[in-house]
């Protein structure tokens, strides 16, 4: 997210970091193959939106779209938190530790999101936040609650009718396993 006073709302999201695309699926079968994908994710990621494997890789593991689920989660947490992902906080604070923060998986909602965001979008967000790769869900499954949690929000805000309150309707941002 970054300013701009040209765009309602001050802010405009700006799509980066395509330097570390990789493949969907890599499996990890032991510990030098876990070190070389841990230092090329130190040189090629941005760290406040690096998911706990790629911050120490287990021996054994897959490497998939979970890890673009997981940023997915401190963008959208990003969203309502004046641009500052969930874990940046540690960084605030004398001598902290982004990585252990990271691999802690503790984060806060601000008050201030907590009023203003639906409770379910919130929840979108935290299931992308799952620090265990192998209980956090698949980008499909994402797009579902998403999908899920904008239809409840319509139902709360416009009463289940209304401009755009149909079940049939697409998001305008569509989360997708493949590029």
């Amino acid at each position: 997210m970054e300013s701009s006073p040209e765009t309602e709302g001050g802010l405009k999201a700006v799509l980066m970091d395509f330097g570390s695309a990789k493949p969907a699926k890599v499996t990890v079968t032991d510990r030098s193959q876990a070190l070389l994908i841990q230092e090329k994710a130190a040189g090629e990621c941005t760290a406040s939106y690096r998911a706990p494997e790629l911050w120490d890789t287990p021996s054994e593991c897959v490497i998939d779209e979970r890890v673009d689920v997981w940023s997915l989660g401190c963008l959208l947490f990003a969203a309502t938190a004046a641009g500052k992902t969930p874990f940046e906080y540690a960084t605030d604070a004398a001598g902290g530790s982004l990585a252990l923060a990271v691999m802690s998986g503790k984060y806060a909602w601000s008050e201030a999101a907590r009023k203003a965001y639906p409770r379910e979008v919130m929840a979108v967000a935290e299931c992308c936040l799952e620090k265990d790769w192998r209980a956090r869900p698949r980008a499909r499954d994402v797009r579902e609650k998403a999908r899920e949690a904008l239809a409840t929000t319509r139902r709360k805000f416009l009463g289940g009718g209304g401009e755009g309150a149909g079940d049939d309707d697409e998001p305008a941002v569509l989360v997708t396993e493949e590029v």
